[in-house]
């Protein structure tokens, strides 16, 4: 009986307390008026940008201007020639020997395209993974990186490649057997 009594006071006492400072109970509330999301299109006016002076450039009278090379519709034409094909055989193959050295963990799978760039005497002047088209983790990544890192330098470019450097593309398929 003194535990009932106990109880009943508690409650009495706590809902008093409450009341005191303003709690409502869920019941007594009354029911919350969702407001409709308006948005305002607000166009923006970018200020104009102060005029800047440009500066003048004296050339002597005597240069001689040169069209640029369109060198993407070169390397394109390139690309197609069996001296290309041959060269880019050769590059894929040292990359695999160099991957087939450092794959030791068969565990992991995944694609990896790496983008890297030569000069016309084999130096590796850039590589890069490309991210868009690479599914792998990062350990795999820096796997294929680090393989065509350690496979450069490669040959000079052959005879029918007359150009000054060119960009490559290889994608590593990394599977278990």
């Amino acid at each position: 009986m003194t535990f009932r009594n106990a109880l009943i006071i508690s409650v009495i006492i706590h809902a008093s307390i409450g009341a005191a400072f303003g709690y409502k109970f869920p019941h007594t509330q009354a029911p919350k008026v969702e407001k409709k999301a308006e948005v305002e299109y607000v166009n923006i006016k970018e200020a104009a940008a102060p005029a800047i002076e440009t500066p003048r450039i004296e050339l002597p009278k005597n240069v001689v201007i040169k069209p640029v090379q369109a060198t993407a519709a070169k390397e394109a034409e390139v690309r197609k020639t069996e001296d290309y094909i041959n060269y880019y055989q050769l590059i894929r193959e040292k990359i695999r020997r160099r991957l087939k050295q450092r794959y030791a963990d068969r565990t992991r799978e995944g694609d990896v395209t790496i983008v890297f760039t030569l000069d016309s005497g084999g130096r590796l002047l850039k590589a890069d993974i490309d991210e868009a088209s690479s599914g792998a983790d990062g350990v795999l990544k820096d796997m294929a990186r680090n393989s065509v890192i350690d496979a450069a330098p490669f040959p000079a470019f052959p005879k029918g490649v007359d150009l000054p450097r060119m960009s490559f593309s290889i994608t590593i398929s990394f599977r278990r057997k």
